[in-house]
């Protein structure tokens, strides 16, 4: 290891607690727009629910086409909506794992490298093991958009 300059980890380093802390304060505000879009999207899934009660309990009795024509474009104009919050919430998680992976990779990378150096190299492997395998490393699949 000549010319290699290596650091010892030391508890004057950022310290995991503070990182956590950091991180938790600096996407607070990302997990409460996640948190409201989630509770308006849990609302849109009860549109097409309702839309089959008043469709078979009420509008097939009366046989009233307009009515029907007019709830048939309130729900597909919901759930145009009900798609949009859906996507935004996954833009918004996906931001917040982007970020979270960026922030832990080079700690996560510091203490691996110092335990590999102490000698505990399946440690060390297993902690970056661990950070990708929470699947901060690749984006998550598209939303679903379920219509029934």
């Amino acid at each position: 290891m000549r010319g290699m300059i290596v650091t010892r980890w030391h508890p004057s380093h950022r310290t995991a607690a503070s990182l956590i802390a950091r991180l938790r304060a600096e996407l607070a505000g990302a997990f409460i727009a996640a948190g409201t879009i989630t509770l308006f999207i849990n609302v849109g899934l009860l549109f097409v629910p309702i839309y089959d009660m008043i469709l078979y309990d009420r509008l097939m009795q009366s046989k009233n086409m307009d009515t029907v024509t007019i709830l048939t474009i309130g729900v597909v104009i919901s759930m145009m909506i009900f798609g949009a919050l859906e996507f935004c919430r996954f833009s918004i998680l996906v931001v917040m794992a982007d970020r979270l992976a960026r922030r832990l990779n080079l700690p996560t990378l510091q203490a691996a490298m110092v335990k590999s150096l102490e000698g505990a190299s399946s440690v060390a492997a297993q902690a970056m093991r661990d950070l990708t395998s929470y699947g901060f490393s690749s984006p998550a699949p598209p939303p679903s958009f379920p219509l029934t």
